[in-house]
């Protein structure tokens, strides 16, 4: 009996913490990898490339930028502005919804590029000071 009543305690407190039914109207977000394919700056509207495994080809995915997207190259945050056609990224977004908004809407970006060096190495040997 005293299982039972705190089963029944355990429930109403879930419920009333947790609140019934849907939690959040939102799609959980979805990850995708490939390259970026275009970027309208005007519009917002971007377009990657991706693998698609059951198709077993590349295909190119339309959607848009949320307006408090989160840029990162190579760990650093970046703008818009920075993203290059054929970047490989990392896209985290909500996926397409049956309401009025039909796109994919990314809201975490991460780029990774090889880092190129245009300065001198830092490992290179220092001169030698002159002992006067």
């Amino acid at each position: 009996m005293h299982l039972l009543a705190l089963a029944a305690c355990t429930v109403a407190l879930g419920t009333a913490i947790g609140g019934c039914g849907k939690s959040d109207d939102q799609p959980k977000p979805i990850q995708r990898h490939g390259r970026v394919a275009s970027i309208n700056k005007e519009t917002g509207l971007v377009e990657m490339w991706y693998y698609h495994p059951r198709q077993k080809k590349e295909i190119k995915i339309t959607g848009k930028l949320d307006p408090k997207v989160e840029i990162f190259i190579n760990g650093a945050l970046a703008s818009v502005d920075d993203v290059q056609i054929d970047d490989k990224v990392v896209v985290l977004g909500r996926p397409p919804s049956s309401g009025a908004e039909k796109q994919f809407v990314a809201i975490r970006v991460e780029i990774e590029r090889p880092i190129t060096e245009t300065s001198p190495a830092a490992s290179a040997p220092a001169t030698k000071p002159t002992g006067r």
